[in-house]
């Protein structure tokens, strides 16, 4: 395509543009093979296309575009290599691509969509803890018997809480060795997601000590409705805190992998700190339910006008929950204090 016809290789074209709903404007490179561009109220985004057997199209999300001088942003040239790349992995060499070769990628999209502590503590982790023999199998060979050893050897034997830590621990590392390998089944190097089979250790994650009983959360949620029933839904199948669910996006929740990554401001303008939620079925259940219709880029939990929920938010509608109930306790059942 000559430069001239093109409608968004530069950020000038793409400011001009209408925010798109639905569909990217797509670049034709060759063949059957697409660069799009798709412009959001919170930005743009860059997608690739490439044509399937039946007539049909595959595609994924790049990464941001610039749309403003601004770093951590890809421009239209950096968005052409990285839709080539993963042209050249998705069409035959996937039979060569190793777990080493996937992590490395995965790092390297972190870093380009989350940040360079999120990037630096995944792979620190992720090497440190996945032996050399595992990182040099294809991704096409890794088996279900060969994770599930390699996750088995990472719990230290000792006493109940020295082996709970260390199932803990494990479970941690898996989410993040399933978050990568997924990637790589976004992008179709691999076609048999078996390690998802794999599940972490069950009840060895630590709990905050509840200030709810079973029955007031229930009837907490039974006096909440729209996006503050949402918010409380999330954050009792979570355990996460409000800041880190406000905070959230839909493409930080991977249905595939069960998990939803979450974040921590640590003071104003302070480092942004990261980790993995694992999700109960009942939670990746809700979270497709209320997700479905949005696009990757909005906020996972939003107020009922569509806005984002700001610090201090919830007090107002919490408070007209305790109200609804104070009716309906028990004696000596009280909802506590904010």
């Amino acid at each position: 395509m000559n430069s001239k016809d093109s409608k968004i290789n530069t950020p000038a074209k793409r400011n001009r543009l209408p925010i798109m709903k639905k569909h990217p404007i797509w670049e034709p490179i060759s063949r059957g093979k697409s660069l799009g561009f798709m412009k959001l109220a919170s930005g743009g985004v860059w997608r690739a296309r490439r044509a399937v057997e039946g007539g049909k199209h595959v595609n994924i999300e790049l990464g941001k575009a610039e749309t403003v001088k601004d770093d951590g942003f890809m421009t239209h040239s950096e968005a052409m290599e990285q839709a080539m790349k993963w042209f050249s992995m998705s069409e035959g060499t996937n039979t060569k691509y190793t777990v080493r070769e996937c992590i490395a990628d995965y790092v390297e999209k972190l870093r380009l969509h989350n940040s360079d502590d999120a990037a630096k503590r995944t792979e620190q982790r992720i090497n440190k803890h996945v032996p050399a023999d595992i990182q040099r199998t294809l991704v096409k060979d890794l088996s279900v018997n060969k994770i599930t050893k390699w996750r088995d050897g990472m719990v230290k034997q000792g006493d109940d809480e020295t082996m709970r830590k260390s199932k803990d621990s494990a479970n941690r590392t898996l989410a993040m060795f399933k978050a990568a390998l997924n990637y790589a089944y976004d992008r179709e190097i691999t076609t048999d997601p078996r390690w998802n089979k794999v599940k972490g250790f069950a009840g060895v994650t630590k709990g905050k000590v509840l200030l709810l009983t079973d029955e007031q959360i229930t009837t907490l949620l039974r006096a909440t409705e729209g996006g503050f029933h949402n918010l409380c839904m999330v954050a009792v199948l979570t355990g996460a805190r409000y800041g880190e669910l406000r905070e959230a996006k839909v493409q930080d929740f991977n249905a595939k992998s069960g998990t939803l990554t979450l974040r921590t401001r640590k003071g104003r303008g302070g480092v942004v700190r990261e980790r993995e939620a694992m999700l109960s079925d009942e939670a990746v259940t809700f979270l497709k339910q209320i997700t479905k219709t949005s696009l990757p880029t909005a906020y996972l939990l939003t107020k009922d006008d569509g806005t984002p929920w700001g610090k201090s938010h919830q007090h107002r509608p919490w408070k007209e929950a305790v109200r609804k109930t104070a009716q309906n306790r028990n004696k000596g059942d009280r909802m506590p204090a904010e």
